[in-house]
């Protein structure tokens, strides 16, 4: 009987409903059954969620990323998620955990997210069952001018506020010091590919921003853009510049979505593998090229071999929440040195 009572407070307690509106039973969950004679204590009980994202409410979720969510114990079997659309259609998820921590899974499936839509998850645990609601941005929409309109345009990459989550000890010293613009132009696309060219910039008194033509652009191979608005795109090196240091980067890979009328890029990705040795003059020591990595060791990051001489100055770098801004009238010249 306190087993049964328990069950319909939870339930109804908690806002989720299925989809002929019912409240949902945490006896379908597997948490209790019928014959149960005791009740799990919801206060007391060990195995919780601790925090997830996207959280309630968030109204400008990316349409590529995957829901993650972090627990309190490495019990697997004591979580459980759906994840429905608007139509109250559950798509056929899988939990995806992290094998060092145990602490965390991502939501999989196969396909993305809509744009511009509103969905719901169920999370339960030991304690209770509980709804989160959240809606995509508009990033993902289809574009509403052909693929080939983006030939000749240029956007401007706000790498100082992407947040730099690979190392993080990096975050700050790239944030203050790597100011200059990033620019990224479209040479020529149509609905199968996209050849892209990235170039540093510079700004001026009045803050016009325009290509560095003292300093070489960066070549990507042609890409595939059959999932336009995506862009997926890779080049083998750049080198990020700032006044007389220099860093090399190699494997540099940029992903993001265009908006549909092509004026922003955003939900972008850039990472790659960066030789840090220029970066001990930033830190005041010019002739020490291990500064960086030193500083990465004493974090408990290791800097691994350089892919250009093996040598061991290298870190993992990975931006994220990357956004980009049309610059109307601004079109990129290749290899300009």
């Amino acid at each position: 009987m306190r087993a049964t009572i328990l069950v319909v407070a939870l339930a109804a307690c908690h806002g989720g409903r299925d989809r002929d509106g019912n409240p949902p039973k945490l006896l379908d969950t597997g948490w209790f059954t019928a014959s149960d004679s005791t009740a799990v204590d919801p206060a007391n009980c060990p195995d919780q969620f601790a925090s997830w994202s996207p959280s309630d409410g968030d109204a400008g979720y990316y349409w590529r990323d995957r829901p993650k969510f972090y627990t309190k114990t490495t019990n697997r079997d004591a979580y459980q998620v759906y994840l429905q659309d608007e139509a109250g259609d559950r798509l056929p998820t899988s939990l995806v955990w992290d094998e060092d921590s145990g602490l965390s899974f991502t939501l999989d499936w196969d396909g993305y997210l809509r744009a511009d839509t509103t969905y719901e998850l169920g999370l339960t645990d030991c304690s209770q069952f509980q709804t989160v609601t959240f809606s995509t941005s508009s990033l993902g929409e289809p574009m509403s001018d052909p693929p080939s309109s983006l030939s000749g345009r240029t956007w401007l990459l706000d790498l100082a506020h992407a947040d730099w989550v690979e190392p993080p000890i990096l975050d700050g010293l790239i944030q203050q010091y790597f100011t200059n613009p990033i620019l990224l132009g479209v040479r020529y696309a149509d609905a199968a590919q996209i050849d892209i060219l990235g170039a540093p910039g510079k700004t001026d008194e009045f803050g016009h921003v325009s290509q560095d033509l003292s300093l070489s652009s960066w070549d990507f191979p042609l890409a595939d853009f059959s999932q336009a608005p995506f862009l997926d795109a890779e080049v083998p090196q750049i080198e990020l510049s700032y006044s007389d240091v220099s860093v090399p980067v190699y494997g540099f890979l940029l992903q993001g979505t265009f908006s549909a009328d092509g004026t922003k890029l955003g939900g972008a990705v850039l990472s790659g593998t960066g030789d840090t040795r220029g970066l001990g003059a930033l830190l005041g020591q010019e002739d020490n090229e291990s500064a960086v990595c030193d500083l990465a060791a004493a974090a408990g990051i290791p800097c691994e071999p350089c892919p250009g001489d093996n040598q061991p100055f290298c870190l993992h770098l990975k931006a994220e929440n990357l956004s980009g801004d049309l610059l109307p009238g601004l079109e990129l010249v290749s290899d300009p040195t």
